[in-house]
């Protein structure tokens, strides 16, 4: 709906997309936030990764799937742990299941949960 193009809108502008966030459409693959800065996302990134720099995650939590028991869990990418570590705690705080986290270093990710076996580097 008009709700998912706005959020699909807004993750553009940063150069990325938002495969899992659009209506409560469960059937995508998990929704991947991508923490580094746009710069960095735009080098190498996970296919379908949504772009939201962790400075700018908690005024932007609205464009991400309401945070419901149904909604599957958001995954993390960061430039390290302590990244990672910050972005988990306010997504949990706010009410949001996370899962894997990954730190992402020249030429890939490297998963510090288990590792999600969709996510591959943008073309």
């Amino acid at each position: 709906g008009r709700v998912a193009r706005q959020q699909k809108k807004r993750l553009r502008r940063c150069g990325c997309t938002a495969s899992g966030a659009a209506d409560g459409d469960h059937a995508r693959p998990p929704l991947v936030i991508d923490l580094r800065d746009a710069q960095a996302f735009a080098r190498e990134h996970l296919e379908g990764a949504a772009c939201i720099p962790l400075e700018q995650l908690e005024e932007r939590l609205y464009e991400l799937p309401p945070p419901f028991e149904t909604t599957p869990p958001l995954h993390l990418v960061a430039a390290g742990s302590a990244q990672l570590r910050r972005a988990r705690e306010l997504l949990e705080r706010k009410g949001w299941r996370v899962g894997a986290g990954a730190t992402w270093a020249e030429g890939g990710a490297t998963w510090t949960d288990p590792a999600p076996t969709w996510p591959r580097p943008a073309a």
